[in-house]
């Protein structure tokens, strides 16, 4: 553990996996999401919509927000992998040397 300087970047590598491991079930539970509201009838989506003004819109506006959310769940995942990477890559290359 001497040789494994400096000690943030282990830190920091070691917090930065929680997001990434994290990403595979929230990503799995937005697919499905999507792939239920696709899947559904027209005529049942007039039952499940709060506001009662049609299928299309609701469904529309529903489809967006977890396409947005994937994006966000793939930007973040993008990020704490590629520091954990490097974080742990530095350190590597420290205990080598």
């Amino acid at each position: 553990m001497m040789y494994n300087n400096p000690k943030f970047l282990l830190i920091l590598g070691l917090f930065m996996t929680i997001p990434s491991s994290l990403a595979n079930p929230i990503c799995g539970i937005a697919f499905a999401k999507i792939l239920t509201l696709l899947s559904l009838p027209m005529s049942y989506l007039k039952f499940i919509d709060p506001q009662k003004v049609g299928g299309v819109p609701y469904l529309k506006d529903e489809i967006i927000y977890w396409s947005i959310s994937m994006l966000i769940i793939a930007v973040v995942c993008f990020i704490s992998m590629g520091t954990t990477k490097k974080c742990f890559g530095t350190l590597g290359n420290n205990v080598t040397l």
